[in-house]
């Protein structure tokens, strides 16, 4: 299916809650209950440990009769967010840490809600199996069971297609306690977990998930879906990074994934959160030329064609970036402008592994160039170079040239002429600057701007480099 925006952000879907098969005494048909305050000891229907239950369903929310309202402190440490054990509901707003929502996830304007918390068979049985360890009061440590025997991976739209690469994963706050063993020997070598939204949510789930991944031997790294109206793309990059999402050469950290894609959250406007192309534009810069002098390596691009279409005007801009496509078909659909394929595809919010599922468009040797080498160059632009290309001037000089300044001149190379320097760096607020053989230097301004050209042999273009460049009138706009 191709992404449609949703009718409204605010809106829940019906769902049934799991019928949880109790082998003690007969058949109990239980009802999801509300977080509440301990109750009273459970009644003799309840199963007393985790072989007397079988959990059926598909998503968290099948687990909740299990809790039966007993929230010791074991199964409150589970189950800490409130919202998962219910229907899921992301509201008008965006989260914000320490509430009960963990906000929206990989895909969120294009799956539904109910698929927003979903568990494979093998994390659901595990799960199930904790929780009713924590009711009799042992301690569980989340994300770290395990592999639990005797599962299979779920047989879905787009698995067979997606089945020639390296199979993946993706997990948010929704996803509390992944049997993470078990996805590994379903076939999972990678996992993009959630860390951060906006400004002002980090998820409490992120440190535990990473674990959990590592431990069974998975790649891993964070991902940061992306409110741009609500601050700048560099301040967005320098929270991402503070919270767990950067990269370090280390052989097992992914590059950062920055999520863009339409705007769930009805307060915050349209499905391009009522900024302009250009507007969108500057702000993807800002934010991925700041993670990219945080760490040494711009992040991968989570997004859909027509959202890519839609909110920035099908921008090539960002084509040397690795692609992470979103599209739950038999195939991965048409991609964004700039990129022939996909580096990495998220094929389905169903399964098989718990949350979406993903494939790498390679082998394992490619998988690891992936994760490994700061200049990877992505599949869909294997001709066009890498983020920080070496290009040789009409002079035969070599130039390095980045995406931010590199992608302005390069949509008008006629206009501005020639690099004739590198790219330098360190200017005021950590600016950027480049000059062009016909009179034009372009300026990468750290205020949610992007990237700008001034015409330096110009009467304005003077008056300004007399007034101090940046330190007089500021940075071009």
């Amino acid at each position: 299916m191709s992404f449609t925006r949703p009718v409204s952000s605010g809106r829940t879907t019906a769902r049934k809650i799991a019928v949880v098969t109790l082998a003690c005494f007969g058949l109990l048909t239980a009802q999801a209950p509300s977080l509440a305050a301990p109750q009273p000891s459970a009644s003799p229907t309840q199963p007393s440990s985790a072989s007397d239950a079988t959990v059926t369903g598909t998503s968290t929310s099948s687990l909740a009769a299990i809790t039966n309202g007993r929230e010791n402190d074991h199964v409150k440490k589970l189950v800490p967010e409130t919202d998962v054990l219910t229907q899921p509901a992301l509201g008008t707003t965006p989260p914000s840490s320490g509430g009960s929502n963990p906000g929206a996830t990989l895909g969120q304007g294009g799956k539904p809600l109910e698929s927003t918390s979903h568990l494979s068979s093998a994390s659901l049985k595990s799960a199930a199996q904790d929780l009713e360890k924590a009711k009799t009061g042992q301690a569980v440590d989340p994300n770290h069971s395990a592999a639990v025997a005797g599962t299979e991976k779920e047989s879905v739209t787009g698995a067979a297609a997606a089945g020639t690469g390296v199979q993946g994963m993706d997990v948010s706050g929704w996803q509390d306690n992944v049997n993470w063993n078990s996805e590994y020997a379903n076939g999972a070598r990678f996992a993009s977990i959630k860390a951060t939204e906006g400004m002002e949510y980090v998820s409490p789930q992120f440190s535990s998930q990473y674990s959990g991944a590592t431990s069974a031997g998975m790649y891993r790294g964070g991902y940061h879906f992306a409110l741009p109206s609500v601050s700048s793309g560099a301040a967005q990059a320098d929270f991402f990074v503070n919270n767990g999402g950067g990269w370090t050469p280390d052989g097992r950290t992914l590059p950062g994934l920055l999520d863009v894609e339409f705007n769930p959250y009805q307060s915050l406007g349209d499905s391009c959160f009522n900024m302009s192309t250009a507007q969108m534009n500057a702000w993807i810069s800002s934010f991925t030329t700041q993670y990219k002098n945080r760490t040494g390596r711009y992040p991968t691009i989570y997004t859909n064609s027509s959202w890519w279409s839609m909110c920035t005007g099908n921008t090539t801009l960002f084509n040397s970036m690795p692609l992470h496509i979103a599209y739950y078909s038999s195939t991965p659909g048409p991609m964004p402008a700039g990129w022939s394929t996909y580096d990495i595809w998220q094929y389905s919010s169903t399964g098989p592994y718990s949350g979406d599922s993903n494939v790498f468009n390679g082998d394992s040797a490619g998988l690891r160039d992936y994760v490994t080498n700061a200049n990877y160059r992505p599949q869909g632009n294997r001709g066009g170079g890498s983020a920080s290309d070496t290009y040789t001037a009409a002079n035969g000089r070599f130039v390095k040239l980045n995406v931010a300044i590199g992608g302005l001149w390069n949509g008008n190379r006629s206009k501005y002429g020639e690099p004739v320097n590198n790219e330098t760096c360190g200017l005021v607020g950590g600016g950027c600057y480049q000059t062009f053989s016909n009179g034009y230097t372009i300026y990468w301004a750290p205020n949610g701007r992007g990237a700008h050209a001034v015409f330096t042999w110009g009467a304005i273009g003077q008056k300004w480099i007399q007034a101090g460049y940046e330190r007089g009138y500021g940075y071009p706009v």
